[in-house]
């Protein structure tokens, strides 16, 4: 006599897979990070007595499309978490955190502004793509170093692709010419009465 085994089909098991994945994501936020880690960057970039400030940034429709405009990208402007860095009582800069879309996956990532706008360094958070973990190089992450809103920040033009990697070079390198022009509006928002 034979016996069948009774196992769930493809069918159960795959909603059941997409149930917990669900659960996982509306659990935790992909850019969320810890504040120990966010304390790191700042203070690699900006010297140990930097001391970080959430800064809620409000984008109307009319400004998320001017920064559309002005960066050739349409970005999700909401879902980027801005950072004010402080040593005392001095504005060091913005501390950006914001995903962008991989292959497959997002890249969550930070970009380290100066006072004037100017782009000091980019830190991949997390990479959850299999390839192309080379955007985290030293290599690939000084071609940002001095640049601003009013660089042309393009792959082929002023930073160099990542040979295996162009998905993910060209995500971060629009996210960071986003992040650019987003600072320049926040920085130019706070000067103007």
């Amino acid at each position: 006599m034979h016996t069948i085994l009774r196992t769930p089909s493809t069918r159960t098991f795959a909603s059941a897979m997409l149930a917990c994945a669900l659960i996982v994501l509306v659990g935790s936020p992909l850019h969320a990070q810890s504040a120990d880690e966010l304390r790191r960057t700042a203070s690699r970039v900006y010297g140990t007595q930097a001391t970080l400030a959430d800064m809620p940034v409000a984008i109307s429709s009319s400004e998320a499309e001017r920064l559309g405009e002005s960066s050739g990208i349409a970005h999700p402007w909401s879902k980027v978490e801005v950072y004010r860095v402080r040593s005392g009582a001095e504005t060091r800069g913005w501390l950006c955190v914001d995903n962008v879309k991989g292959k497959s996956r997002p890249i969550t990532y930070a970009v380290c502004f100066d006072g004037a706008g100017s782009i000091l360094d980019i830190e991949i958070l997390k990479y959850r793509e299999s390839h192309g973990g080379e955007v985290a190089s030293e290599t690939f992450r000084a071609q940002f170093r001095g640049k601003s809103a009013s660089s042309a920040m393009q792959v082929g033009r002023d930073i160099r692709n990542i040979s295996g990697a162009t998905i993910s070079t060209r995500a971060v390198t629009r996210g960071a010419k986003a992040l650019a022009v987003l600072v320049r509006h926040i920085a130019t928002r706070e000067v103007t009465p």
